[in-house]
């Protein structure tokens, strides 16, 4: 869930997001094009074992590029207690 307090951070948050799932997308393509047409694997157990590999993906993109803490967040957190 985001927890951006500003129109700016959280238009940067919806265009990693989405840039992120286009590149998990376009990995999913890429390796059931590689593994079913180009090395001849089975397509339903690729198809299977593809999707957690791009379920891995989508977590550490969402884990460390879309939702990280940036350096204006930690720096007010201190600034929060000492008023």
């Amino acid at each position: 869930m985001s927890k951006t307090e500003n129109g700016a951070d959280l238009m940067h948050e919806v265009r990693t997001f989405f840039g992120a799932r286009a590149v998990s997308f376009f990995m999913e393509l890429g390796l059931m094009w590689l593994t079913t047409a180009h090395w001849k694997w089975n397509y339903a157990l690729m198809a299977f074992l593809v999707q957690f590999v791009i379920l891995a993906m989508n977590y550490i993109f969402s884990k460390l590029v879309v939702f990280k803490k940036g350096a204006s967040a930690e720096e007010q957190k201190p600034e929060a207690g000492r008023s």
